[in-house]
C-alpha cells in the first residue's frame, strides 16, 4: 500500500461500512486498505468532521524563470534530450544567475510543457536516418504512392468506426453477481435502470443481510430517483458518493 492514493470518497465509504456494523477485517479485505488507515481516518473524522486534513497554508518562496531562460531550456533539450536536471540547474545558475531547486525546476518544466512524453517526441524527431528516409520517400512518387508518375494512387479502403459496445457489472466480495453488455451507450431511464432492477436487485437482500449495501460512483445515471425508489422498496442500503449536500449517516452518528 506504499504510495497508494486513496480518494476521500473511498475513505468515507469505508467509515460508513464500519459504522453500519461491518467487521474491520472484511472492510480492509474488500477495499484493500489497512486497519491502521481506518483508525487514522476515524480519528481525523472525529476531529475535523472530514476524512482528509485541509491543505497546509505554508508555501515556499515562488521561483520564477524568465522567458529567456525557458527558451534556453527548450533549445538545450532540442539539441540533447538526455540532459539531466542537475546539469540544467547548473546551466541556469551559471548563465542566467538563477538559483532553483531540482523539484521546483521539474515543476516549472512540466508547467511549461516540457514533459517526458514531449522529450521522447523530440528524441524521435532528432533521429536523422528515419527523417532522411521519409523525405526521400515523399520526393519519389514511385516510393510514396506505389504508382507511376502521373497516375492516381490505388484506393484501398475507407476507415469506418465499428459498432461500439458498453459493458456494466455488479461485483461483491465473492465476485461478479450481474453483468450486461449492450450495443451503444447506457442511459438512465432505460438500459441502466433495467440492469439494476432485472439483474442486480434479484441478487441482493434487505439490509443488513449479505449483499444488502450497493455502492456506486457519482456518474449521473447511477443516481436517478427511480433507482433509489426501487432500492428503498427492497430494503437495500444505497450509498451514493459522499457530498456535503447529501445525507451521510456516519456524520450524524
Amino acid at each position: 500500500m506504499v504510495n497508494r492514493r486513496i480518494s476521500a470518497d473511498l475513505k468515507e465509504a469505508a467509515l460508513r461500512m464500519w459504522e453500519h456494523g461491518w467487521e474491520l477485517s472484511d472492510i480492509c479485505s474488500a477495499l484493500i486498505v489497512s486497519a491502521r488507515s481506518m483508525y487514522r481516518w476515524h480519528a481525523i473524522f472525529n476531529k475535523l468532521r472530514r476524512v482528509t486534513r485541509p491543505p497546509s497554508g505554508l508555501r515556499g518562496r515562488p521561483q520564477i524563470i524568465s522567458l529567456l531562460a525557458l527558451d534556453a531550456c527548450h533549445k538545450i533539450y532540442a539539441e540533447n534530450n538526455d540532459t539531466y536536471l542537475t546539469e540544467l540547474q547548473w546551466f541556469l545558475a551559471v548563465h542566467h544567475d538563477i538559483v532553483i531547486s531540482i523539484s521546483a525546476l521539474q515543476a516549472t518544466l512540466q508547467k511549461d510543457g516540457l514533459t517526458r512524453k514531449l522529450l521522447h517526441k523530440i528524441a524521435a524527431e532528432r533521429d536523422h536516418q528515419p527523417r532522411a528516409d521519409h523525405y526521400a520517400a515523399i520526393q519519389n512518387p514511385l516510393l510514396f504512392s506505389g504508382t507511376g508518375l502521373g497516375q492516381h494512387a490505388d484506393f484501398k479502403d475507407v476507415f469506418i468506426r465499428g459498432v461500439r459496445y458498453s459493458l456494466v457489472a455488479a461485483m461483491s466480495m465473492k465476485g461478479y453477481i450481474a453483468t450486461r453488455g449492450i450495443e451503444g451507450s447506457y442511459d438512465a431511464p432505460l438500459e441502466y435502470f433495467s440492469f439494476i432492477v432485472d439483474e442486480v436487485v434479484p441478487q441482493m437482500n434487505a439490509y443488513p443481510d449479505e449483499n444488502s449495501v450497493l455502492l456506486m460512483d457519482n456518474c449521473r445515471i447511477h443516481h436517478t430517483k427511480s433507482s433509489r425508489d426501487v432500492l428503498n422498496q427492497q430494503g437495500i442500503y444505497f450509498s451514493p458518493s459522499v457530498s456535503t449536500q447529501l445525507y451521510n449517516p456516519f456524520q450524524v452518528s
